[in-house]
């Protein structure tokens, strides 16, 4: 995704309102696939104004190029790391990094946990 500056020079909206319908230039637009089918909401050319649009329908009137356009996860510190580790990271997870709070009645034992 580009910077404010540049997606202000590139369609003449600020970034957050840029829409494909009325701009003063034509430009390539680029439609996710994983919109088809669907409802989706389209900036106006104002702040916090959006308009909803059948997806299917907004693809076909801007002429739109679908792809895969998502960005891959980043890896996880533990892709690299045998089953052994990975066992290991999820048991330390589970653990509380904090003791139980300890009360005192006349009921119970100083040394009893207050249920979570």
């Amino acid at each position: 995704m580009p910077d404010a500056a540049t997606a202000r020079n590139a369609t003449g909206y600020e970034r957050g309102t840029i829409t494909p319908f009325g701009s003063t230039r034509p430009w390539p637009v680029i439609a996710d696939e994983r919109i088809r089918g669907r409802v989706i909401t389209l900036g106006t050319g104002e702040h916090g104004v959006a308009v909803a649009v059948d997806a299917d329908e907004a693809v076909r009137a801007t002429g739109a190029s679908v792809a895969d356009v998502t960005e891959p996860e980043p890896a996880s510190p533990y892709a690299r790391c045998g089953p052994a580790m990975r066992s290991m990271k999820r048991s330390m997870a589970s653990r509380r990094s904090f003791p139980l709070p300890r009360v005192r009645s006349d009921t119970m034992n100083s040394d009893t946990p207050i249920s979570a």
